[in-house]
């Protein structure tokens, strides 16, 4: 072999080496909310399926080890764990979510009390940390169970509080928690068992998607969209922690994210998608619940063009802000882009107060890369936030309530 053409190899090899060592691997185990599916399922979809697209292209890699109907006991005791420590890299970062089946009284292969949970949670701690991985604990998200107007928080109920016995069990072993239960009850909250139900979790009118032509009733698991929403809290919960010893592993490798604003002709009425932030990549469905008496036109976009005469839009997120409009029958529309509506930011002391047109819902910080670094939730149409132990440098300010976004600098 020619010595310079061997050099060459030598140095291309090096350099492929050297590009897969920088890819972030995150493994996730977990039980059928975090799982991955076919497309004969769609749109079933867990949040370890969809988590990729919250990470910047190339940075990271995803294996999804999440096994339907499985414990943390019984994920161990059927062997999916010895299968999964396995593939443990050092460096990797161990996510892991268990809870749903574990309060399962009714299934004796499955439930786990809180106790023998945490005995569980300590053991993928200890075993991960000995291939020299990271391990990261994730608060199961709530079911779609109320009492009466207020989300009954099936996790924290007495002797199931799986919640506090995962954030116990995540301070004996100093593991970082992402408190998805906690997030998923703030959004559940702010929409209402009727929304989670249909535009969520995997309540499907029939004929509304190929593979349920009967429709579908589930209140545990979650479309796509759903699915998102999950994935997009747990990522804010990675952002907000960015200062934890592994969290500022992933913080940094965080996607930004882009507006989709969902709007109606009608003053009310219809149900629409709730606007919200999704990063490149992820594949986003705007639906609407027309009003009764009311015929659904089209969907409009930004440029006032028609994108679809469907009650139901998807479409594939790329690095741009999205408006989509939905059109009635005898209800006048501007086909322009509708007038955003205005936000205003203004420093009082340490604080900075954000005021809005309307009620403020949602709110989000981001910094100079689209990083979330600050969640809020608005009642009103002024917030008064808290943000100067920010670092330094420009902030962008979204609302939930708004299509506009407001700026503000942190000197």
């Amino acid at each position: 072999m020619n010595k310079a053409l061997g050099w060459s190899i030598l140095a291309l090899s090096a350099l492929v080496l050297a590009r897969a060592q920088a890819v972030q691997r995150i493994v996730v185990i977990g039980d059928s909310t975090v799982s991955s599916y076919a497309g004969s399922k769609y749109p079933w979809a867990g949040w370890g399926q969809v988590l990729v697209h919250f990470f910047r292209s190339g940075s990271v890699e995803v294996i999804n080890d999440a096994i339907g109907g499985r414990s943390s006991r019984s994920f161990i005791e059927d062997g999916h764990w010895a299968t999964t420590l396995g593939k443990l890299r050092s460096g990797d970062i161990l996510m892991v979510q268990f809870g749903h089946n574990d309060r399962d009284f009714s299934k004796a292969e499955r439930y786990t009390d809180t106790a023998d949970y945490k005995k569980y949670l300590a053991q993928y701690a200890r075993e991960a940390r000995a291939k020299g991985a990271h391990p990261v604990f994730v608060t199961p998200m709530n079911m779609n169970t109320w009492k009466g107007s207020a989300v009954r928080e099936v996790f924290t109920e007495g002797a199931n509080n799986y919640r506090a016995a995962m954030i116990h069990a995540a301070a004996d072993a100093k593991v970082p928690v992402l408190d998805l239960e906690k997030k998923s009850k703030l959004l559940m909250d702010s929409c209402g068992v009727a929304y989670m139900a249909k535009f969520q979790f995997l309540g499907l009118d029939p004929e509304e998607y190929p593979n349920y032509p009967e429709g579908y009733s589930d209140f545990t698991h979650f479309q796509e969209m759903g699915a998102l929403a999950n994935a997009r809290m747990l990522t804010e919960e990675i952002a907000r922690q960015s200062q934890d010893t592994i969290l500022k592993i992933l913080a940094p490798l965080l996607a930004p994210t882009f507006a989709v604003t969902v709007r109606s002709a009608l003053p009310g009425g219809d149900t629409i998608t709730r606007s919200t932030r999704l990063p490149e990549g992820a594949t986003v469905t705007v639906k609407v619940k027309p009003a009764k008496g009311k015929t659904f036109l089209h969907w409009l976009d930004e440029s006032g063009a028609i994108r679809t005469g469907d009650k139901r839009l998807t479409y594939v997120q790329d690095d741009s802000d999205h408006l989509f409009l939905a059109v009635y029958q005898g209800v006048p529309v501007d086909v322009e882009r509708p007038t955003p509506d205005r936000l205003r930011t203004r420093r009082e002391g340490n604080r900075i107060r954000l005021e809005g047109d309307g009620i403020l819902g949602e709110v989000v910080v981001r910094d100079a890369l689209g990083v979330p670094r600050r969640r809020f939730y608005g009642s009103k149409k002024i917030l008064d936030m808290d943000l100067m132990d920010l670092p330094a440098g420009g902030y962008q300010v979204s609302s939930q309530g708004h299509s506009a976004t407001a700026r503000f600098v942190v000197p």
